[in-house]
């Protein structure tokens, strides 16, 4: 757990160095990121595997942090893009929730990092599941080369 933690923690402070190091990103190009963001969350809500896989870097990471101690929501990280859309092709995300939904309640450009805070809701056969969740995603040339979600508390 404290090397997932230190790991997420790290990937954060780079990608924000790097992005603070990059030349400064026009308005045009910042809009482009943010649409490849939205648009891949609206691709994991839907199971559209065919555009998650198109934004998503062949190095991808996903990392989860869990804050709080549950059962339901243990820390995780996966490298990898096809590591990371694997539950996807065999349907293991869904077996337990019949839908999902991400409303993002804001969204801040830095450079090549868009960090969001926004709402996720599992509706499973017991009742939602419901997370506010903080992310960031590191974009570059169009692709997510990673995303980290921490649960709040």
């Amino acid at each position: 757990m404290n090397k997932l933690i230190r790991h997420s923690f790290l990937l954060l402070l780079g990608s924000l160095l790097c992005s603070c190091l990059d030349s400064e990103p026009d308005s045009e190009s910042l809009s482009e990121q943010l649409i490849v963001v939205n648009t891949f969350l609206a691709a994991v809500t839907s199971s559209d595997i065919e555009t998650m896989e198109g934004l998503l870097a062949e190095d991808f990471i996903y990392t989860w942090v869990a804050t709080t101690s549950s059962e339901i929501s243990p820390s995780l990280m996966t490298e990898g893009r096809d590591t990371y859309l694997q539950p996807f092709r065999t349907r293991e995300n869904t077996t337990n929730s019949n839908s999902l939904s991400m409303n993002v309640i804001q969204s801040t450009v830095i450079g090549n990092t868009i960090l969001q805070e926004r709402i996720d809701t599992f509706n499973t056969s017991v009742g939602p599941l419901i997370w506010h969740t903080s992310s960031f995603f590191l974009v570059i040339d169009g692709k997510i080369q990673s995303w980290g979600d921490y649960e709040w508390p």
